[in-house]
């Protein structure tokens, strides 16, 4: 079973950051911001150390004026706290870091709809795959980096109802895997893709995006918006045992 925790791996950082026209910089407030052509403050970055761009606090936002993400990164890597909210001013995302990892929790209108942990990898992962032969669609695990933190998710991860009652809790397999994803027009959703039929069929009219994802393993429990339990599953190797 395939579970998307978020779809794209492109950093906001690389699609926003590219619409920059100019830059000012305030010696005083010792803050860099970052303008486009109509002179809105599309991103700004407070430094916090003497070096500049070694510690930084930044702050990126929507064309309305509202916060989209607010953070701390030092050496580029994040730090503290991340926060990420709608077009609107709802907080739909956050990241608390420590020095082993980090936790995530989702928002929907305020209530918690996701609440799971990842932590740091210092060994590069092995060269997986997992083969899905009832959906004919094969994982493979996601390239290692050494320049940033590797994170895998661990530990029970909690999903909610919008009534904020449990919904399902489980493990995730201990690694990364990346997907190659196509836009599906007639359902509005991206859907998964193999390689070899991308590489064969691939649609120049088609939008196609590299996604993430985890895998299941071991007990999974799902529960209706009264909490009372309704079913269980086994995987094994991120696939599920019938």
């Amino acid at each position: 079973m395939r579970i998307f925790i978020f779809i794209f791996t492109f950093l906001i950082s690389i699609t926003l950051f590219g619409q920059k026209d100019y830059e000012v910089w305030d010696s005083l407030s010792r803050t860099l911001k970052w303008l486009d052509d109509s002179g809105r403050v599309f991103c700004k970055f407070i430094q916090l150390d003497r070096e500049l761009g070694k510690n930084v606090h930044y702050i990126e936002y929507y064309e309305n004026g509202q916060k989209m993400e607010e953070g701390f990164k030092k050496n580029k890597i994040n730090y503290d706290t991340i926060r990420k909210w709608t077009e609107k001013g709802e907080l739909h995302n956050m990241e608390i870091y420590s020095d082993t990892g980090y936790t995530e929790i989702e928002y929907w209108q305020g209530l918690i709809s996701l609440i799971g942990k990842y932590q740091i990898s210092y060994t590069k992962p092995d060269d997986i795959t997992i083969y899905d032969s009832v959906q004919l669609y094969e994982y493979k695990t996601e390239p290692w980096s050494c320049d940033t933190p590797y994170y895998v998710p661990i530990g029970v991860w909690k999903y909610f109802h919008e009534n904020e009652v449990i919904e399902s809790e489980g493990e995730y397999l201990p690694f990364n895997f990346y997907d190659l994803l196509e836009w599906n027009e007639s359902k509005q959703v991206y859907v998964g893709i193999r390689e070899k039929d991308f590489e064969n069929n691939n649609d120049p009219d088609k939008l196609y995006i590299v996604g993430k994802t985890y895998l299941k393993n071991g007990w999974w429990f799902y529960y209706n918006d009264k909490g009372i339990k309704t079913k269980e599953e086994f995987y094994k190797n991120g696939l599920l045992v019938k």
